[in-house]
């Protein structure tokens, strides 16, 4: 299953694949674990495969919401803010677990098999609001049933996601997809009318300027996955606060959110710019 995939994509199956052989030898099945050839690189890399989410800029995620619909515009907003992996919010948090005088939305049973309670910012109290009453007709019309213990996020049909084990991927990745081309036409528009009337002005090197931002952006929002945001959130809030970053992201291990940081030689140079040098005085 694993020969055509990188070493750390099995490494990742090979630990998943010994905690359910633990469990089961826990309960007398097996009686030891089955000897594997670690790679210890691979277990614990200390950067993940690069991205270019120090490009990323939130107005190009804000054009995927905005050519989104309701259920998936609220999901990437919960992505961006809490950092959460998609198979979480699809599979791992009921309508129960949002606390919206709290503003707290806690995934159960996230991949190391934590519970994690995110913080959401208090900004998205009206967007919630809003897609909860979206939601409400879908349990008025019958697609979902009304307890507190049926899943938060809903297929734009109005219906639960099925658990798939993550063999298939992402399951909302048809509606991103296709939010993904309606944004790149409005950016690629918006670009060709600021690109038009600079021409009308004669202004060619503001012309070329954005004819190469224009290149730039169309082909990082081809690029943009939901799990970007993890990066991007792990990247932001990691340089503020790595333990708060931790706890929002469901971390357990500094070495793990570390795979997610993302090298930004900018931030790196207004930190030492910031820190700046010890004086120098004339001596004789």
């Amino acid at each position: 299953r694993q020969n055509d995939n990188t070493a750390e994509t099995r490494e990742r199956y090979i630990s998943g694949l010994c905690a359910f052989l633990n469990l089961q030898i826990s309960k007398g099945q097996y009686p030891a674990l089955p000897a594997f050839t670690r790679d210890q690189k691979a277990r614990n890399p200390l950067r993940r495969t690069r991205r270019n989410v120090q490009q990323f800029r939130v107005q190009l995620l804000e054009d995927i919401i905005d050519a989104a619909h309701i259920s998936l515009a609220t999901q990437l907003r919960v992505e961006y803010s809490a950092g959460a992996r998609v198979s979480s919010l699809l599979q791992g948090c009921s309508l129960g677990d949002l606390d919206l005088s709290t503003m707290t939305l806690t995934f159960r049973d996230t991949k190391n098999g934590d519970d994690v309670p995110v913080a959401l910012p208090t900004s998205m109290k009206p967007v919630l609001e809003t897609y909860l009453q979206w939601r409400q007709v879908q349990v008025r019309r019958g697609t979902i049933g009304p307890g507190s213990d049926e899943p938060l996020f809903l297929h734009y049909r109005g219906r639960p996601y099925k658990p798939n084990g993550g063999a298939w991927g992402t399951q909302n990745k048809t509606a991103y997809n296709s939010a993904k081309r309606r944004a790149l036409a409005v950016v690629g528009k918006r670009y060709d009318e600021a690109i038009t009337a600079m021409r009308v002005t004669g202004d060619r090197s503001e012309v070329d300027r954005l004819l190469r931002l224009k290149s730039d952006d169309l082909k990082l929002l081809a690029s943009i996955t939901q799990h970007w945001l993890r990066h991007k959130f792990a990247t932001d809030m990691g340089r503020k606060d790595l333990r708060a970053a931790m706890v929002q992201g469901g971390w357990r291990d500094p070495r793990s959110i570390n795979g997610y940081l993302i090298v930004d030689a900018e931030f790196q140079r207004a930190l030492v710019d910031e820190r700046g040098a010890p004086a120098t005085a004339a001596r004789t």
